[in-house]
């Protein structure tokens, strides 16, 4: 694994940790600010593993899912998470009305940074796999 990626990689764990901190503490507007960016910088890591480029600066979830190759069922989940961070990084916009309200919101956006997290370590371990036997 390049460098590059186990530092994205480590940034998103970080904001992992601190989204699951938040929650905890009933934060949830502050959690889908760290749940967006842990998702996005996993995701980013992920391309630069692959490109060993810098990647394109955007925050937009579903450009990034769709350029990596995440399952199509999980679009949906990163477009809700992307509005929740939208509408809480630029409040009083038409962003607004995604903001976190109760608690079932906030665990599925959790869930969707977690389970994003993962998915992009699988591909990593993948592409490994496949370097080391060509």
């Amino acid at each position: 694994m390049r460098e590059e990626t186990a530092e994205w990689l480590a940034s998103a764990s970080e904001d992992l940790d601190a989204a699951r901190v938040l929650f905890d503490a009933g934060q949830y507007h502050a959690m889908a600010l760290h749940a967006q960016q842990s998702v996005e910088k996993a995701l980013k890591g992920l391309l630069v593993e692959r490109t060993g480029e810098l990647p394109a600066r955007t925050h937009d979830l579903r450009r990034i899912g769709t350029e990596v190759g995440i399952p199509a069922g999980m679009i949906s989940r990163l477009v809700e998470l992307y509005a929740y961070y939208l509408a809480g990084r630029y409040p009083g916009t038409a962003h607004g009305d995604a903001q976190i309200r109760a608690q079932e919101e906030a665990t599925a956006a959790l869930s969707t940074a977690r389970e994003t997290l993962a998915w992009a370590r699988e591909q990593l371990a993948i592409t490994g796999r496949e370097q080391a036997s060509a």
